[in-house]
């Protein structure tokens, strides 16, 4: 499991949408078209200028050591006001044997070369010198008043 604070740190931002389109407009057009509406919300809500984007995340922590986490016990909930909730027993209270593993740091300087490299079907070395380009690419985000 990729916890919430962990995957906030992967944010498709509108430099990442130009960069893209740069390298292949057709899938710059296609990734905006899907992500427009999670760059509304995210800006409704947090304004935050981008779109987290998870699904994406947790298939590259499959395929790359991307992730670094812990093992614990977690229970999810399936009823009432909590359902769908995890629950995880930090100080091991009910001593129960570790079934999980909580992913909650992620090295989004791995993540985003290796994204662009697939998703645009170029050389990593390109995406790599390319993003060395970027002031800062990481979180584009204000807490809201």
């Amino acid at each position: 499991m990729i916890a919430l604070d962990g995957t906030r740190e992967i944010v498709l931002t509108p430099k990442h949408l130009e960069y893209i389109k740069h390298i292949n407009p057709e899938m710059a057009e296609f990734i905006r078209l899907i992500t427009a509406k999670q760059f509304v919300f995210y800006w409704e809500q947090e304004y935050r200028i981008g779109s987290i984007i998870n699904d994406p995340l947790s298939l590259f922590k499959t395929l790359f050591p991307i992730c670094q986490g812990f093992k614990i016990y977690t229970e999810v909930v399936f009823e009432d006001l909590a359902n769908g909730l995890s629950i995880v027993d930090l100080d091991n209270f009910h001593q129960n044997e570790a079934n999980s593993i909580i992913y909650t740091e992620i090295d989004i300087f791995q993540f985003w070369p290796e994204f662009l490299t697939i998703t645009l079907e170029c050389e990593i070395e390109n995406s790599e010198h390319d993003l060395g380009h970027f002031k800062n690419f990481k979180i584009i985000y204000s807490s809201k008043k």
